[in-house]
C-alpha cells in the first residue's frame, strides 16, 4: 500500500470514527490499477490528438453558421419578386428588381466566400501557434516526439457525434434534443488563407 493510499484510509477512517464507524468495519475497496500509464511522449500525442479535434470542430461549426447566413440571404432575395399587388411601382420596374436581386446575389456569394477564407485563415494561425508551442514542449522533454496532428481523421471522427441542444419547439430549455452532427456542423472544401493575416511561423 503506498502512502496516497493510506493517507485516503486514514482520513476516511477517522470521519466514519465520529459518525460511529470505525474504518476496519467497513473497509474500502482497493482502487483498481491503471492498464496503461500515458508517459510524457503519450501525453503529448494525445494532446496532438485533443487539439485536431478542437480546431476541426471550430471550422465545421464556423461552416455551418457562414452556409446558414448565405442561405438566408438567398431566401430573402428571392422574395423581393413575389412583392404584394399593392405595390405596382416596383412591379412596373421587374427589370430593377432583377437588376437589385443580381447585385445583392453576387454581394451574399462574396460575403459567404470571405467568411469561409477568414475561419480558414484562424485556422491556420491556430496550428501555427499550436505547433510554436508544441516545439516548447518537445525541448522541455527532450526528445523529438513525431506529430499526432490529424484533421482529416479529426473530421471523420465528427461525423459519428451526435449534437444535443435545448428542445426549441416544446420551450423546455432542460429537455435536451439529440440531433446528428450535421446539424450544427459543416465539413466544407478547403479554402486558401488570406496570405496577409497569415501569422509568421515560429523559429
Amino acid at each position: 500500500m503506498n502512502w496516497s493510499h493510506w493517507i485516503i484510509r486514514a482520513g476516511i477512517g477517522a470521519m466514519l470514527s465520529t459518525a460511529g464507524w470505525t474504518a476496519e468495519t467497513r473497509p474500502l475497496p482497493e482502487p483498481p490499477r491503471p492498464v496503461r500509464v500515458c508517459d510524457p511522449v503519450c501525453q503529448l500525442k494525445a494532446q496532438d490528438w485533443a487539439f485536431s479535434l478542437l480546431v476541426e470542430t471550430y471550422r465545421e461549426y464556423r461552416s455551418n453558421q457562414i452556409e446558414a447566413d448565405y442561405q438566408n440571404r438567398r431566401l430573402v432575395i428571392a422574395k423581393l419578386s413575389h412583392l404584394p399587388d399593392d405595390v405596382p411601382v416596383i412591379h412596373a420596374q421587374l427589370r430593377f428588381v432583377q437588376e437589385l436581386q443580381k447585385i445583392l446575389g453576387e454581394a451574399a456569394t462574396t460575403n459567404r466566400g470571405r467568411g469561409l477564407q477568414l475561419v480558414h485563415t484562424q485556422v491556420a494561425n491556430l496550428l501555427t501557434a499550436y505547433t510554436c508551442a508544441r516545439k516548447h514542449d518537445e525541448q522541455n522533454l527532450g526528445v523529438k516526439v513525431e506529430p499526432n496532428l490529424n484533421p482529416q481523421r479529426a473530421a471523420r471522427e465528427l461525423k459519428q457525434y451526435v449534437a444535443s441542444r435545448p428542445n426549441l419547439v416544446t420551450g423546455n430549455l432542460s429537455q435536451v434534443q439529440p440531433e446528428p452532427a450535421s446539424a450544427v456542423l459543416r465539413d466544407e472544401p478547403a479554402v486558401p488563407a488570406d496570405p496577409n493575416l497569415l501569422a509568421e511561423p515560429c523559429e
